[in-house]
């Protein structure tokens, strides 16, 4: 499952969801449980490079991620990582 690798900050992810609303401290344990990253992927046939905050849907039961929903943060985008099963959503267990 992947189409991109993840940057080597969070910075721009972190802005992009601060700007939708999202408060810093979901924003912070999201990422800190490996549930959301900034991704950047590189098009092959033009280099342009486009940024995405990853969401990751995990299975609990292997712990393994299973799901990643992509979302642009600088263009209109939504899809979702090569090989991703949806029925393994994106889920903040916050207690």
């Amino acid at each position: 499952m992947t189409d991109s690798s993840k940057s080597k900050k969070d910075q721009n992810a972190i802005n992009y969801l601060l700007s939708r609303g999202i408060s810093f401290n979901v924003i912070k344990h999201c990422i800190d449980h490996y549930l959301l990253y900034e991704n950047e992927y590189t098009s092959p046939s033009t280099n342009k490079v486009y940024q995405n905050v990853a969401f990751i849907g995990w299975d609990k039961k292997t712990n393994k991620p299973r799901h990643i929903a992509l979302r642009g943060i600088n263009q209109d985008f939504i899809g979702d990582a090569t090989g991703s099963d949806k029925r393994y959503s994106f889920c903040i267990g916050i207690k």
